[in-house]
């Protein structure tokens, strides 16, 4: 399914309508005196703003576990899964460490 995407025109007629109800809102809060933590390069955007890609930081720690475990397994080394291994726990009888 293709996704509908706004032309120019109806993208700056969405901006002024969000940007009207955020400042209506900003009015609101600070007549009460609350504030709203928003985030900098949403609020830059107009709400529009797509955040930068976040660099790749390495596998989480379940992953690289996992991979270590499976590899010694096919090797036919022991091996231990970590905690979340259900399918090759339940099937094929893997020791996997209680949590």
């Amino acid at each position: 399914m293709r996704e509908a995407r706004a032309g120019p025109k109806k993208r700056r007629e969405l901006r002024k309508l969000f940007e009207a109800g955020w400042n209506a809102s900003d009015a609101t809060r600070r007549q009460r005196g609350k504030r709203v933590s928003v985030d900098a390069f949403v609020a830059r955007g107009g709400g529009f703003a797509v955040p930068p890609t976040i660099p790749h930081t390495g596998l989480v720690p379940f992953v690289v576990e996992y991979v270590s475990a499976r590899e010694r397994w096919r090797n036919g080394i022991p091996a231990v899964f970590p905690p979340g291994t259900y399918w090759l726990q339940r099937f094929a009888a893997v020791p996997v460490l209680e949590t």
